[in-house]
């Protein structure tokens, strides 16, 4: 079905039933407004539709969990993910690295040892550049290059690298109607010094965690319009503790309006709680997207403190602003932007952990 962006009047403007595989699910379509020669940073939350709910008969150790059948043998490499619905794993995802017709073998296998007889999970397509970005809405959300090395827009992927303030490390941008290889190229998306300009990048999967800069370089303004489904299951991400600061890409897991308090993050094992206002063990940065011009930096940063006496009374632990008028300000019921960009500024303290995002409806 063909979108029609011009009908979209709201962040999050939509929401329906939609039946995909015999599952109940919620759809809708989100905007993020991006103004012309400027990043915008933000979140790919909506999903696409689940191709199913299957139940494990168990795990065969390593990375691979049985089911009781069903599955279409090597149908879901690479380009799919399994999400855990239930059990002491729900919410933990994995890319499927294979499949047989009841077997599945993931990328991940750290938490393969807690699915068990009986255990569901849904199998979803993992988004995707083509996806996210699609025909529909070219002229709209992107524009298309003319040439390799000049581009009018751009998608940047965050450096998984450890360290802090890490560039991007994947620029890719949409070009077609040249000729190269002999050929003549059809329109796709190509990746900033790929081996060959003609090479196809239309399946780069934006994982469930994703955050992506969009740069529009057009003296026009543009709008990112993402759409697909509300995810109905609590997400899980693991967030790593390291031997130096780490900077670790992250999203709300909603495209709704969530407050800090929701994001159900403060004060867990995932973030680390601070004891001063000035030194801080973990920080939550998030992008606003109220800025223009390249290369923006969040200006929202975020600690979690409390049991500290201010204002003459003992405050609570609570979600509070570094630059704030008072150190002692909750802002536990801040609402973040639709669908929030962010990413936590890890410590060295404390161990290796998954946040529980809970689910949006």
């Amino acid at each position: 079905m063909k979108i029609n962006p011009f009908a979209i009047v709201a962040a999050l403007l939509l929401t329906l039933a939609i039946q995909a595989t015999g599952l109940a699910v919620m759809g809708g379509y989100s905007k993020v407004p991006v103004p012309a020669n400027s990043d915008v940073t933000v979140a790919v939350t909506l999903t696409q539709a689940p191709v199913g709910t299957f139940t494990a008969t168990g795990n065969t150790g390593g990375n691979s969990i049985t089911v009781s059948g069903g599955l279409t043998v090597n149908a879901y490499q690479n380009l799919y993910y399994v999400v855990v619905t239930s059990g002491t794993a729900a919410g933990r995802w994995s890319t499927i690295s294979s499949n047989t017709a009841t077997n599945l073998v993931l990328a991940d296998a750290s938490f393969v040892t807690n699915v068990s007889n009986g255990t569901t999970f849904q199998i979803i397509p993992h988004q995707t550049l083509a996806k996210v970005f699609s025909p529909d809405l070219l002229r709209l959300s992107f524009t298309a290059s003319t040439s390799s090395t000049t581009h009018t827009f751009e998608v940047l992927l965050p450096n998984p690298s450890p360290g802090i303030n890490n560039a991007p490390v994947d620029i890719y941008y949409y070009r077609g109607a040249f000729t190269a290889n002999g050929s003549s190229q059809p329109y796709a998306w190509r990746k900033s010094g790929s081996t060959h300009t003609y090479d196809v990048y239309d399946n780069t999967v934006l994982s469930p965690d994703s955050i992506i800069t969009v740069r529009n370089l057009n003296g026009t303004a543009l709008t990112f319009i993402a759409s697909g489904i509300l995810p109905a299951y609590d997400r899980a991400q693991t967030i790593p503790v390291i031997s130096q600061q780490n900077d670790v890409p992250v999203n709300s897991g909603s495209p709704l309006a969530l407050t800090l308090r929701s994001l159900n993050l403060g004060g867990t094992a995932a973030f680390q709680s601070s004891t001063s206002s000035t030194t801080h063990t973990d920080e939550l940065y998030v992008y606003t997207n109220t800025q223009t011009g390249l290369n923006n930096a969040p200006v929202d940063i975020y600690y979690y403190r409390g049991a500290f006496t201010a204002n003459g009374i003992s405050q609570p632990y609570a979600w509070r602003k570094n630059g704030a008028a008072h150190t002692y300000d909750s802002y536990d019921d801040q609402v973040l932007p639709v669908g929030a960009a962010m990413f936590i500024r890890k410590g060295t303290t404390g161990s290796t952990a998954t946040w529980i995002r809970i689910s949006g409806y």
